[in-house]
């Protein structure tokens, strides 16, 4: 993706940074509407995939979405998984629809266990009033910054 065209959807410039493909249970979604960025990503995604899919490895925590973050915290004294891989096998997701299309098929998505195949780009991006947004390219960061901008491609409920 790297070398790969700048898109222009609606008032964003994209700048791809990396192919993005990923099959994940949707632990939490919220959508946005009145916030800066609404207008390109009108949903963001908590993902988790490998053990943080895991019916018992949920368990133990509280999931929560607001304000464009994704948080966790323990809600059981013993943890079945190192917290440090709470960080590498799930993320807040900022998800951009390529298209009509793919904008209803997000739209759909539910909780409760329902996992989903998307396939993308991450992309940086720049508004025409100077807004910009940067995409992480790591598994292993968090806090501000930590978020993926997918730019959303396909969308497969499995």
């Amino acid at each position: 993706a790297n070398g790969a065209p700048a898109l222009v959807l609606g008032r964003w410039t994209l700048t791809p940074r990396a192919a993005y493909d990923i099959t994940a249970r949707i632990l939490s979604r919220e959508d946005y509407r009145f916030d800066p960025i609404s207008d390109l990503a009108p949903l963001d995604l908590a993902l988790g995939w490998g053990p943080m899919s895991d019916n018992r490895v949920l368990k133990a925590f509280k999931i929560s979405q607001g304000a464009r973050f994704y948080s966790w915290r323990p809600i059981t004294e013993s943890l079945p998984i190192d917290l440090g891989d709470v960080t590498k096998y799930s993320a807040n997701t900022h998800a951009i629809p390529a298209n009509a299309s793919v904008a209803s098929k997000l739209a759909r998505l539910r909780l409760g266990g329902q996992v989903v195949h998307l396939t993308g780009l991450l992309v940086d991006g720049a508004r025409d009033d100077g807004m910009t947004i940067r995409t992480s390219l790591t598994r292993t960061d968090s806090g501000a910054g930590a978020c993926e901008f997918m730019l959303v491609q396909q969308v497969q409920v499995q």
